[in-house]
């Protein structure tokens, strides 16, 4: 983006790496043959279970990410999705148990780690503090659909109504933007122009301005064409 190289799929990459379809067979498949290769790679092996967690298959996560704990038992990264297994499989309890082990929230966790402290608060009852987490993550990925939510269900909870109602409109146009951004290819001009406005909507300014680029682009480029 710096150099003015990207296209529309680094465009999404950048600006809503919480909306794109993760647990595809295809990215299952290349990630098991990288497993192959380097069978000890941290990375990897927390992505795969990652991907039992999004596929449902919570107890084969779990057994694999406690594993990794008892051998890495500082690693953040590892803690964050264990705590997300537990906290997609319902066992809020144990997830809080884990979070409570490990150091308090710094700016420098993984953001998936900030957003289970706000899965925790909100089973805890703890408002505040859920929208403190839901709020911080939003602010370095403000397409996070589950920390949008999660900030709506607290606002709620306060009585907050037109917090929560905005929390809502934006949770509104994330889903939209999810079931959209398939659609937002190389030669879609409408698509990119529309993904520009749902943008905006939500105050993406930069997205916006970037995506509108991209259609300018594709417009020039099939004017070349006629």
């Amino acid at each position: 983006h710096d150099i003015s190289l990207a296209d529309p799929l680094d465009s999404k990459q950048l600006y809503f790496p919480n909306l794109l379809i993760l647990n595809s067979p295809a990215g299952r498949t290349r990630l098991a043959k990288l497993i192959e290769n380097e069978p000890t790679n941290l990375s990897l092996l927390v992505a795969s279970a990652r991907y039992q967690t999004l596929a449902g298959e919570f107890d084969a996560a779990i057994d694999s990410l406690e594993r990794l704990r008892r051998i890495r038992l500082e690693d953040l990264t590892v803690a964050a999705a264990l705590a997300e297994a537990f906290v997609e499989s319902d066992r809020l309890e144990d997830a809080g148990r884990l979070v409570d082990s490990i150091p308090p929230y710094h700016a420098m966790e993984p953001w998936l780690l900030t957003r289970m402290r706000g899965e925790i608060a909100l089973h805890r009852e703890l408002w505040n503090d859920a929208l403190k987490y839901f709020g911080t993550v939003l602010e370095v990925d403000p397409a996070n659909a589950p920390a949008q939510m999660g900030m709506a269900m607290a606002y709620e909870k306060l009585g907050d109504k037109d917090n929560h109602v905005e929390a809502l409109r934006r949770s509104s146009i994330l889903a939209k933007i999810r079931v959209n951004l398939g659609s937002v290819q190389s030669d879609a001009e409408a698509a990119c122009l529309d993904l520009a406005t749902q943008c905006r909507a939500i105050d993406m300014e930069a997205a916006a301005k970037v995506f509108e680029k991209h259609a300018a682009r594709i417009k020039s480029l099939s004017l070349i064409h006629i």
